[in-house]
């Protein structure tokens, strides 16, 4: 069977190619352009792990965390950043702050597999 990711993306290209790499590696995709759908999505259905754009309008990626971590059913559930806007300080900050992993844009096909890949064995 295989492993379920919830894709929060708000631009529809960076959305397709992401999901067309995680499906060619795969992985099933669920995919939604809003936080609060991406939380209530997760809730009716568990995934493996969340790839989120750290940009999103509603709540914020440590808004996303802190419920996921609040939630039995949620807890656990590895949660990637990413951004088309990524300095070396996000990388930084995601880690620290709210995220278990970081994966810049524009997408590398080996590094969002080998970070997906890291979480999910």
């Amino acid at each position: 069977m295989s492993k379920v990711i919830l894709i929060v993306e708000i631009d529809d290209l960076s959305m397709k190619l992401i999901a067309d790499v995680l499906e060619a590696g795969g992985y099933e995709t669920v995919q939604t352009r809003n936080s609060r759908d991406a939380l209530e999505r997760a809730r009716h259905c568990p995934p493996d792990l969340i790839v989120i754009d750290i940009h999103q309008p509603g709540l914020s990626d440590i808004d996303i965390k802190r419920a996921l971590e609040s939630e039995v059913s949620l807890k656990g559930i590895p949660l990637i950043a990413t951004t088309p806007f990524a300095r070396r300080e996000d990388e930084v900050w995601v880690h620290t702050d709210c995220c278990d992993g970081f994966i810049p844009q524009p997408i590398s096909v080996s590094n969002i597999l080998d970070t997906v890949a890291s979480f999910l064995h």
